[in-house]
């Protein structure tokens, strides 16, 4: 955090220094701009009063901009260390619950193509695409389903510090893929394609 804004202020704080030193105003201004960059306007339209208005809108845009910056570097920041504060099993758990949903959501997605393609007239050139989806489909399934085993047995393994902590969703997220309707869901997918 702050890494534009320190270099920024040191440079303002500069050249503001510079700049009082050759008009032999108040060498404290400069003090002031370094402790306060918000005070810098004031301070340009004081020691400039027939150009301050120019300085103080490049300042007012550079001063945008480097704010602008900081916040895009925090945001950036807080994305990349949002779980940074979890114990490293919870942070894994998390990854394999978000591979599981990629997965199972680009399984729909693949579904519902071939729900497409079936439905339109069979010419040949349907039919050789409806054939190259199912093939395509077959591999985000058996990626969905390890994605499935590797949740579970995950959560088999790291049982006991996922109950002391009280993370219940671990357990719902294991129990609805293992529930007995959406195992028979994915073997009579697996059929159906199969049969293919």
């Amino acid at each position: 955090m702050y890494y534009i804004y320190f270099v920024y202020v040191a440079i303002l704080a500069s050249l503001i220094l510079y700049e009082f030193y050759n008009k032999n105003q108040p060498r404290c201004w400069a003090v002031m701009v370094l402790l306060s960059p918000v005070t810098t306007p004031y301070f340009f339209l004081k020691s400039r009063k027939e150009s301050g208005i120019i300085l103080f809108l490049i300042f007012l845009s550079i001063f945008s901009a480097v704010v602008v910056g900081e916040f895009f570097l925090y945001s950036n920041y807080m994305e990349k260390n949002k779980y940074s504060h979890l114990p490293s099993v919870t942070r894994y758990m998390i990854r394999l619950a978000e591979e599981l949903k990629l997965s199972t959501t680009k399984l729909d997605h693949a579904l519902v193509k071939l729900e497409n393609l079936s439905k339109v007239e069979s010419r040949i050139h349907e039919i050789k695409n409806t054939i190259e989806s199912i093939d395509h489909l077959r591999d985000i399934m058996s990626e969905n389903q390890r994605a499935i085993q590797a949740l579970a047995k995950y959560t088999s393994d790291y049982k006991s510090f996922f109950d002391r902590r009280d993370l219940t969703w671990v357990f719902n997220i294991q129990k609805f893929y293992q529930n007995r309707n959406v195992t028979q869901h994915h073997k009579s997918l697996q059929k159906y394609l199969d049969s293919f």
